[in-house]
């Protein structure tokens, strides 16, 4: 299962329509060891790239053809986005599969709505994606990240890496987790500076002080830890962790490098799987996945 914060196309363009998603910021990784545990895969060398895997819905390789242009139907603004050509797709998930011929647009155009450097006609690269859209038969992703079309290495190793995470889940949350803590909840309180949403399936976040008595991996700061959790009871929310005051656990931190209408601001960590709230215990069994983590 996927962890992006998303929800179904439809509502992806119904959200778009309505609210513009805003360019990311820059994330400053944990300064402690690397949640991925020793790795010889190039896609693994860092949890910064485990988390864009584990975040991307659709990495493929492309060429962009036009800038300010658009292949969706929608009379929407143009400014951030650019068409790109597809010749080869690295990986894709369920979702993907069912659009359009089932080609996952090799060898067609998309829309990429982008948010990093903008590009210029004639840029290939290998673009890691989330869904934004899919009307008329036209595709528009969102860019999450965007990788050297040199590093070939990188990208002989993400379908290994992608086929792990789907087989190992927990290892997958391990892997792209920015710091793994175990401690206690001190208190809960509203987000001080939240992200409009203007939805009915919002997440509603919440923030959780979370005090450390031990950190796995990534920085070892004892310092409390601000922790964003989904307090929605909705549907699209039921299957979160929700924090409470006196809450003790295991916490897998994560973060989001684009801002969309679902997600906590950038720069915070949050919980949002399942698996990212472990119970006291499970200390052991994570360290040995994070010491000996099992390979692509």
């Amino acid at each position: 299962m996927r962890t992006r914060l998303v929800f179904s196309p439809v509502v992806r363009r119904n959200l778009w329509l309505s609210v513009a998603l805003a360019a990311c910021g820059t994330h400053l990784p944990a300064t402690g060891d690397p949640c991925t545990g020793p790795q010889a895969s190039p896609a693994l060398a860092s949890s910064e790239l485990a988390n864009q895997l584990q975040e991307s819905e659709y990495i493929f390789h492309g060429t962009v053809t036009q800038v300010h242009a658009k292949t969706v139907p929608d009379a929407i603004a143009t400014t951030d986005l650019v068409i790109v050509h597809v010749d080869q797709v690295l990986f894709a998930d369920a979702e993907f599969h069912q659009l359009g011929d089932g080609s996952l647009f090799v060898d067609a155009d998309v829309t990429l709505e982008v948010t990093g450097a903008f590009p210029a006609v004639g840029d290939s690269a290998y673009f890691l994606s989330f869904m934004l859209e899919f009307n008329g038969g036209q595709l528009a992703v969102t860019e999450l990240a965007r990788e050297s079309d040199a590093d070939t290495a990188y990208a002989a190793a993400v379908p290994a890496v992608e086929a792990l995470f789907a087989d190992q889940v927990v290892y997958a949350r391990v892997a792209s987790a920015d710091r793994i803590i175990a401690g206690t909840v001190t208190s809960v309180a509203p987000l001080a500076n939240p992200v409009p949403c203007g939805s009915e399936h919002c997440p509603v976040w919440m923030q959780a002080l979370v005090a450390p008595s031990a950190s796995l991996c990534g920085s070892d700061a004892a310092a409390p830890v601000g922790v964003d959790f989904a307090s929605s009871d909705d549907v699209a929310w039921t299957k979160a962790p929700k924090l409470a005051a006196g809450q003790t656990g295991v916490f897998l931190l994560h973060h989001t490098d684009v801002q969309d209408l679902m997600a906590p601001p950038v720069g915070d960590v949050f919980v949002i799987s399942p698996d990212d709230v472990q119970p006291i215990g499970a200390e052991a069994s994570l360290q040995a996945l994070i010491a000996s983590p099992p390979q692509p």
